[in-house]
């Protein structure tokens, strides 16, 4: 069990939308997997460990339930840029092997 765990996540946006950025590890934590995700969240292989960017209407929910329903407290810091944000540019999160 991970309860009275803390994760420190960032939540980015630009003028359209907006993503959550987790971790692979993270994920793993909640017993998440890609599965979990609709298709219009983003997958960043290159970085150590993987990044997920969860879109902010439904995919961010799902991790943010699961990591109250586990007692995990998220610490949040916000980046919001004027133009299209960088994970626009990551491959969708099924595009690419977990």
């Amino acid at each position: 069990m991970v309860a009275n765990a803390n994760f420190h996540i960032t939540y980015v946006s630009d003028p359209g939308h907006g993503y959550l950025i987790v971790t692979s590890h993270q994920m793993q934590m909640l017993g998440l997997n890609e599965d979990n995700f609709s298709s219009f969240s983003y997958k960043n292989n290159e970085r150590s460990p993987t990044q997920y960017a969860l879109e902010e209407d439904c995919d961010a929910e799902v991790f943010f339930q699961t990591a109250n329903e586990l007692g995990i407290k998220l610490f949040v810091s916000e980046e919001h840029v004027d133009d299209d944000h960088a994970v626009r540019g990551w491959p969708k999160i099924h595009d690419i092997p977990f």
